[in-house]
């Protein structure tokens, strides 16, 4: 398999679980298989349509920018529960991280300086809950306050409010963001233990990178030379669709427990084996591609398999469930 950078140990971390997991393991056939299809049928979403997914008409700069993606990700968490929490608008109706994005783009169009740093540092309760109504009350409520809070504290604290200066003192390396994400954002730490292990997966601060490249890329802005180091974002959604895929073979107690609904507690083996299983899934189909002639990093394969999920019957089997601040 090939060798990328890995600047925070998710990779050998993720390694190590997966050559002692007892409940999922990865199909190598599959892998092959899905490779081959994901370089036959790319579905991963253009870069350069990230803004107007996100934004549609809402013109922001730079700075606003890189506060406004800080925010979405610092949200971006746990949208699962019964009833789902769904945001009508304008003609659009979603639920999930769509509906964030429409939740957020609704909060600046109805003037809520979500990008301000000094607002968010004292967010009121209320906004915060004016801003993510809709049907039903959004998971974690309190918890979403807090992150929100922490931005804007952190930022004004270590950047002058400013998330792009954060960005620019990484000098172009992905990695390097990552660590500063980490230890500037408790909030976005995501690591658990295993066998006495600990197991770190960042899945938010991954894809906070992740969303920073393709808000910047659709503006002409190259941010990082080192993308390839970002590994798959292990949330519930890539592993469910690994799993219908066949690449991700789970235990007939584990897939007992996922039809019956069952939560898995956060740390649990269950969750960590799943989450694990979906990084080193993504790091072999990454190099099946490169063996194809393909260069396709795990981060653009994450996205391709995260929008296989958005299809409807895309899968039979239940995500797992994990009440989780973490993704």
């Amino acid at each position: 398999m090939q060798q990328l950078a890995d600047p925070l140990g998710i990779r050998d971390a993720s390694a190590f679980v997966m050559a002692r997991a007892r409940d999922v393991r990865i199909n190598q056939a599959k892998v092959r298989s899905v490779a081959r299809e994901v370089i036959n049928h790319p579905v991963h979403p253009a870069v350069t349509t990230w803004a107007t997914d996100h934004l549609d008409s809402i013109r922001l700069s730079d700075d606003e920018l890189a506060n406004y993606v800080l925010v979405l990700d610092a949200l971006n968490f746990y949208f699962w529960g019964n009833p789902r929490w769904r945001v009508s608008w304008h003609g659009e109706s979603e639920n999930g991280y769509w509906a964030l994005t429409i939740a957020l783009r609704r909060a600046m169009q109805e003037g809520y300086p979500i990008t301000d740093a000094r607002y968010l540092e004292s967010i009121p309760g209320i906004d915060v809950a004016h801003i993510l109504r809709g049907e039903s009350v959004i998971p974690a409520f309190a918890a979403r306050v807090r992150n929100l809070e922490e931005v804007g504290a952190a930022l004004l604290r270590d950047h002058d409010g400013r998330f792009l200066s954060c960005v620019h003192g990484a000098n172009g390396s992905a990695a390097a963001l990552l660590r500063h994400i980490i230890a500037l954002f408790p909030s976005f730490v995501d690591v658990r233990a295993y066998d006495s292990r600990i197991i770190p997966f960042y899945k938010r601060a991954q894809i906070l990178v992740s969303d920073l490249h393709a808000a910047f890329e659709s503006r002409g802005v190259t941010l990082f030379n080192d993308l390839s180091s970002l590994t798959a974002f292990a949330d519930y959604k890539v592993p469910q669709v690994l799993s219908q895929l066949g690449v991700l073979q789970y235990s007939p107690r584990l897939r007992q427990m996922l039809m019956a609904h069952a939560e898995l507690p956060e740390g649990s083996p269950l969750e960590v084996e799943i989450r694990a299983a979906t990084i080193m899934a993504v790091e072999e189909i990454a190099a099946a591609t490169a063996a194809a002639g393909v260069s396709l990093p795990p981060y653009a394969i994450d996205w391709h398999l995260w929008a296989l999920g958005q299809r409807d019957g895309m899968s039979s089997l239940p995500y797992h469930r994990t009440r989780t601040t973490s993704y």
